[in-house]
């Protein structure tokens, strides 16, 4: 479905394939006649999502973009969002996008995609522990995970950055920083419109994931802060985000995101508490997602991987606060309390 939400300015939500995204957004803008338009955001890979591409390809020939003819201004550097800028590139489209979170996806990339990488994951989260049987399968988890995400992230781009901005159209978009989801994530808004595509950084359905591991130390008392930052220069514009309608009033949005991880990490500190002895990052995680510990599916276990992240990121929040301490033993996590 297309709406334009403004003269020029199309959003499209589209479905997808992949476990855990339901459906994604592409925008654009239109620029003058004889000029470059904007695309924000573009997807999951097509050999990762087959879907993802064709539905890209039916929105731009309705709409008459050209790849040759767009600007693509990417929010962050997850594979969802930046999927097809390879693709587009190829076909003469300049890919716009920050740097410093270019810099990090290549971080994570390196932790599932590389054979080195990943072993120090499961090191770090505490796999080695367990039997070769469920290491393995986890193994085969991880191969799953990073299926059709091959060069994903090697394209050329030209930076964008926070008090950047550029003219599209009847529309001068400036570029802010959002970190936390990432630590590169940048927003694109029009003060003269009010309106601001935002990628994950605030969404009204679900908490976006916040990961420690890749070399982006405070992230959650980042996002915490840069949720609240948000909400307050933004208050009275109409949030596009990367999934999910468009809104307005972030603040019932960002308050629902952090009483979310303010309960989740106090879940995992009670944890921690309760044992008497240090635990592996594994376990907690498995203990504080009840259902994880019983025999898991393949995709569950690719869901696994994800909970690493985000409880990684939760526990160096709450050692962050002087509730927890982390003990890094032959390359493995464990914590324990400190109060």
């Amino acid at each position: 479905m297309i709406r334009e939400i403004f003269p020029g300015v199309y959003v499209a939500e589209v479905e997808t394939e992949m476990v855990g995204v339901r459906h994604l957004n592409y925008s654009f803008l239109r620029g003058a006649s004889g000029e470059r338009s904007v695309l924000i955001d573009c997807g999951f890979p097509e050999k990762a999502d087959p879907s993802c591409g064709t539905a890209l390809r039916e929105v731009m020939r309705t709409l008459g973009f050209l790849p040759d003819g767009l600007d693509v201004l990417i929010t962050h550097g997850h594979k969802d969002h930046l999927g097809q800028a390879r693709a587009l590139a190829a076909e003469g489209a300049r890919i716009f996008v920050n740097p410093e979170d270019m810099d990090q996806s290549a971080i994570l990339n390196t932790l599932l995609m590389d054979e080195a990488g990943r072993r120090q994951l499961f090191r770090l989260v505490g796999l080695e522990t367990y039997d070769r049987e469920i290491y393995e399968a986890f193994w085969q988890a991880a191969d799953c995970f990073s299926e059709g995400y091959e060069g994903v992230w090697d394209f050329p781009y030209l930076p964008i950055r926070p008090g950047d901005c550029l003219e599209v159209g009847d529309y001068r978009l400036e570029v802010a920083a959002l970190p936390g989801h990432t630590r590169g994530e940048l927003g694109f808004f029009s003060r003269a419109h009010q309106f601001i595509f935002s990628g994950d950084h605030v969404l009204e359905e679900v908490a976006p994931i916040v990961s420690n591991i890749g070399e982006f130390p405070n992230a959650l008392s980042s996002y915490i802060a840069s949720l609240g930052e948000a909400a307050a220069r933004f208050s009275d514009y109409l949030f596009v985000p990367g999934h999910g309608e468009p809104f307005r009033n972030p603040r019932t949005a960002v308050e629902k995101t952090i009483r979310y991880y303010h309960r989740h990490c106090e879940n995992l500190y009670h944890i921690v508490r309760a044992a008497g002895e240090p635990l592996l990052l594994r376990d907690i995680g498995a203990m504080a997602y009840r259902r994880y510990q019983r025999p898991l599916t393949e995709k569950e276990r690719e869901v696994c991987i994800q909970i690493w992240f985000k409880t990684y990121a939760c526990l160096k929040y709450l050692e962050e606060q002087g509730a927890l301490r982390e003990e890094i033993k032959e390359g493995a996590s464990y914590w324990q309390s400190i109060q």
